[in-house]
């Protein structure tokens, strides 16, 4: 495999050892260990409220005031509970209500600076002002208990996915500016009881009265998707999933991440079976539709999640579970255009063309992943991100034509050497296609012919059938890539390519003398190092 000098503008050697980069140290992602990201990415994400995740116990609060209403009397499915709390209790309760039915966490913003303002100067005025609280719990029990202030207590019991749905920004409100006597706040909890016990369907019930009881600011899709699960694989997958912003408010995400609406549009621009591919699928259309629409590919793939949750989520049948492996990669190839369009080194008339002048070139973004030459690139707009994200999908290795049955996924070249080998040619078909399109950026990305420059033809090298130089298995327990090694002695396992694609291939630990493709397996703790992100 080849090495990348310094002055191509292509990736640097890693700077903690000297090795291969392309293959065993690839995506350099600024700081600490992956063991350390991974406990980090698996808990639930902080937020300027003190506790979001479901309490140890049951919470206690005194109330002023109870009503209640047997809603199933009327057609309705649950009992309705109105307290009325004092302020002071709701914030003084260590751990106060969950936000876990909350797909949204909230954030300070000019709405708590209004609550704050009459917290402080109106107190008695904020229950008339603030449309309350609206909470989720299994089960409400109240004791009453008279008192000068307590008309009785009650504790709620909250369930995984439970607590408030709506009034986050009420109850961050509260908790940073309610230690006031006079103010008093309305919360409406639904008790759930033991309906919809089967969990997947309980969690999606209570995504359905989330999203109702938000419809004044309706919720965006991606934050109903990541309530339900839909990207825990992706996470998984990640080295490191704060680049990504999964949810509205999602406070783990870090600065200039990705909205998860356009991490999904660079993934599914690989997807050979929507868009096609010479071996696997001959029949499917270029990308340009992806390039162009921001949600509407993100809506029917959380339709067809949808489809698979209510029949049960077998994990073999996940919609685009075949290209869950390549997660890092999306990421690491968005990194990799953004900084070699900006650093590459081409002769001095190419970025003085029009496509660069007028479309690519735009204001410089730190990279989220170190070891490129340079620690910045290119923000390019998301139409163009999508673009070159598609045009690598030829270079797309699959062990067998059957998407649903796919083993093995990876690339036939590696991503920097074809960037190489085939990016100057590229660059000057896209430019004819902006001059073909008058020039507009608006009329070039909706062009079919702006998305025919595939990166990796296949054929072009000596060997016909080239087997891929890198290698995931789909399989979630498996965390390693595979790499073709410079010496055939370092393999670990051998790789059977068949000439049919309808033929399955075959990934085996190599045993004795190898017969079929060297591979060597590289865990991913080696292939990705975690980091804390600059801030």
């Amino acid at each position: 495999m080849i090495n990348h000098p310094s002055n191509s503008g292509g990736i640097a050697e890693c700077n903690k050892t000297q090795r291969n980069y392309c293959h065993k140290e690839p995506y350099c992602y600024v700081g600490e260990s992956r063991k350390a990201i991974n406990n980090m990415s698996s808990e639930t994400g902080t937020s300027p409220i003190d506790a979001i995740s479901a309490p140890a116990d049951n919470v206690q609060i005194p109330y002023l005031a109870h009503e209640q209403a047997k809603s199933n009397e009327y057609g309705g499915k649950y009992t309705i509970h109105h307290f009325y709390f004092q302020c002071q209790e709701v914030g003084e309760t260590p751990i106060s209500f969950p936000l876990d039915a909350n797909p949204r966490h909230p954030q300070m913003n000019v709405q708590v600076s209004a609550m704050r303002d009459t917290l402080q100067n109106d107190p008695k005025d904020f229950i008339n002002r603030n449309n309350g609280i609206v909470v989720l719990a299994s089960d409400v029990e109240t004791e009453e208990v008279k008192q000068s202030t307590t008309e009785g207590i009650v504790t709620f019991n909250f369930g995984d996915g439970e607590g408030v749905c709506n009034g986050g920004h009420t109850l961050l409100a509260i908790q940073k500016h309610g230690d006031v006597p006079k103010a008093v706040v309305h919360v409406e909890v639904i008790e759930l009881g033991d309906v919809e016990a089967k969990s997947t369907s309980r969690r999606q019930e209570i995504s359905k009265i989330a999203d109702a009881r938000n419809n004044n600011n309706q919720l965006e899709e991606r934050s109903e998707a990541n309530f339900l699960g839909y990207y825990d694989q992706y996470k998984q997958e990640l080295n490191d999933s704060r680049v990504v912003d999964w949810h509205e408010g999602d406070p783990n995400a870090i600065d200039d991440a990705i909205n998860a609406y356009q991490f999904f549009r660079l993934l599914k621009a690989l997807d050979v079976k929507k868009y096609g591919h010479p071996l696997y699928d001959v029949r499917g259309k270029n990308h340009s539709s992806l390039a162009t629409s921001v949600s509407r590919v993100h809506r029917r793939w959380k339709e067809n999640m949808d489809d698979w949750k209510q029949e049960e989520g077998d994990p073999e049948t996940r919609p685009l579970r075949y290209l869950t492996p390549l997660t890092n990669d999306v990421i690491y190839l968005r990194e990799m255009v953004s900084h070699h369009l900006k650093h590459f080194n081409y002769d001095s008339g190419m970025r003085r063309r029009k496509v660069f002048q007028e479309y690519f070139q735009s204001s410089s973004r730190d990279l989220l992943i170190n070891g490129f030459e340079n620690t910045t690139g290119y923000d390019l707009p998301n139409p163009v991100e999508v673009l070159f994200s598609g045009l690598f999908r030829t270079n797309l290795y699959l062990s067998e034509s059957d998407i649903g049955s796919v083993k093995i996924v990876g690339w036939f070249r590696d991503l920097d050497q074809l960037w190489a080998e085939r990016s100057k040619a590229i660059l000057m078909d896209l430019q004819g296609d902006f001059k073909d399109n008058d020039k507009d950026p608006k009329n070039f990305i909706r062009a079919n012919a702006t998305f025919t420059h595939d990166f990796y033809l296949h054929g072009m090298s000596d060997v016909i059938d080239e087997p891929p130089e890198i290698v995931y298995t789909v399989d979630e327990d498996d965390e390693a890539r595979y790499v073709q090694p410079e010496d055939p002695q370092d393999a670990t396992h051998e790789l059977t390519v068949h000439n049919d694609p309808d033929e399955p291939d075959k990934l085996e630990p190599a045993t004795g003398n190898i017969d079929e493709v060297a591979m060597t397996r590289v865990e991913l703790g080696d292939v990705y190092e975690y980091a804390m992100l600059s801030e």
